[in-house]
């Protein structure tokens, strides 16, 4: 790769992204995932917020919808992440991967971009239409969610392409998926406040979006934000490292038995 002129490493990753961006429409038209994954972001929102409310009254309402609202994201990101490898393994086409110029680390991430992209898209039109749960809100204290949303769907994409790594050796990307969704889910914090129980604040400090809707809270609150800030952003660099390892193993895996079909 190092002797490639740059253009052309470039014209590569172009269309690498192109391709994901093809694979995600085939799989996922706009008409079907408005009329399925819309309505069911939405709907799980008001769920929570309404559980919230029914629990512990309106400052636990006010306290679920922003993390409910981040939930969202999940549905395209550590879910839907994990179709990206699994594709390639059920059809037998990961050798083709591992022949490439391009890393298969970087074809991954490349063809991985449309589900954070729709995941942010997701919780944005989810806040808009729960918002009014919260008559006491202000858009101002809705618009500093957005930022922190942004960064939420990379940090759960880095842990969804780390359980898609990991299930390519395996006939396990569906458990594997939705057992990483659930425990971010659960130790998001998005719920049920820090401090509930010891083990789940322990993994919610490994996991992403524990952090960062801290830092959004503290942000509406006009508290100090950017330690919480840093260390969502060092929980996803750190699952990033992680899946690259992950991609690396596999790849090595196969090279060495020359088999790609796992079992």
């Amino acid at each position: 790769m190092a002797s490639l002129p740059h253009r052309v490493r470039l014209g590569w990753w172009y269309q690498t992204a192109l391709l994901g961006q093809r694979e995600y429409l085939t799989a996922n038209p706009v008409r079907v995932s408005a009329i399925t994954l819309l309505p069911r972001a939405i709907l799980q929102t008001v769920f929570i917020v309404l559980l919230g409310e029914l629990a512990g009254g309106g400052e636990l309402r006010r306290y679920a919808l922003a993390g409910a609202t981040a939930l969202t994201i999940t549905l395209c990101t550590v879910v839907g992440i994990t179709e990206v490898p699994s594709t390639d393994k059920a059809y037998g086409t990961f050798w083709r991967i591992r022949f490439g110029r391009l890393a298969p680390f970087t074809v991954f991430l490349l063809r991985s971009w449309p589900q954070p992209v729709v995941g942010f898209c997701i919780s944005v039109i989810t806040l808009l239409a729960v918002a009014p749960f919260d008559p006491g809100a202000t858009i101002g204290q809705a618009a500093v969610l957005l930022p922190c949303f942004a960064l939420l769907a990379l940090t759960t994409s880095a842990v969804g392409l780390a359980g898609a790594a990991f299930a390519v050796g395996r006939r396990a990307d569906v458990l594997v998926g939705n057992v990483l969704a659930y425990l971010t889910m659960l130790c998001s914090g998005a719920v049920i406040p820090p401090g509930r129980s010891h083990w789940v604040d322990a993994m919610g400090a490994l996991l992403p979006m524990r952090h960062g809707l801290t830092a959004a809270r503290a942000w509406q609150a006009g508290l100090p934000f950017a330690g919480e800030l840093a260390a969502e952003v060092a929980v996803g660099a750190g699952w990033f490292v992680v899946a690259w390892v992950l991609v690396t193993y596999q790849v090595h895996r196969a090279r060495t038995t020359g088999d790609d079909d796992y079992a």
